[in-house]
């Protein structure tokens, strides 16, 4: 659970300085969320998103959080700053290209690599077993279209998504396979 947990935990900062490098977001700092009342969303499941803009709501727990520790990308979204044109990489478990919330963004350009086959190929790569659930919840985290009465919305909305299923339950791990999976010409 310990490796997992560290997983967990590189992945999101990986993507947090990600967006931080390509400017998806502007300021990250906690304590400086500023509320709009003009910010309408369509995105029914947005008001959850705690690290998107963060209230103090409670978001299914007993205790509130602490207002204003999010992304604060309410500046970064009224300058029109969504993602279009970049494109990121998943390296997780697999993603699930048909998920209504992720489908419009996902880049079918055979770009994506499977690792459960023999060479691994450059094609999708859906979760194969029960257990590959992970990377299609962080691609929404980073990636879900915005604005489509659906979900909720990603950091940066317009993105193009590929993945790497690197991490698939079937996936023997090795550091040629690390390796291979960070070349490629991702932003």
């Amino acid at each position: 659970m310990k490796k997992i947990k560290r997983i967990h935990i590189f992945l999101f900062k990986y993507i947090i300085c990600i967006l931080l490098l390509f400017g998806l977001t502007s300021s990250c700092s906690k304590g400086s969320f500023t509320s709009s009342s003009s910010t309408n969303h369509t995105d029914p499941l947005l008001k959850y998103a705690w690290h998107l803009f963060n209230s103090g709501q409670k978001v299914f727990a007993t205790t509130a959080a602490k207002a204003g520790f999010d992304l604060n990308l309410t500046n970064t979204w009224a300058q029109q700053i969504y993602g279009k044109g970049v494109q990121i990489q998943i390296s997780d478990d697999g993603l699930e290209d048909t998920h209504e919330d992720l489908k419009d963004n996902f880049s079918y350009l055979n770009q994506s690599k499977n690792y459960t086959l023999v060479p691994p190929t450059t094609t999708v790569a859906a979760p194969i077993s029960s257990t590959d659930n992970h990377g299609t919840s962080v691609a929404g985290l980073v990636a879900a279209v915005g604005w489509n009465d659906l979900g909720s919305r990603g950091v940066a909305p317009k993105a193009h998504l590929t993945v790497a299923n690197i991490l698939a339950a079937s996936v023997t791990q090795t550091s040629d396979k690390f390796i291979d999976q960070a070349d490629g010409s991702f932003d």
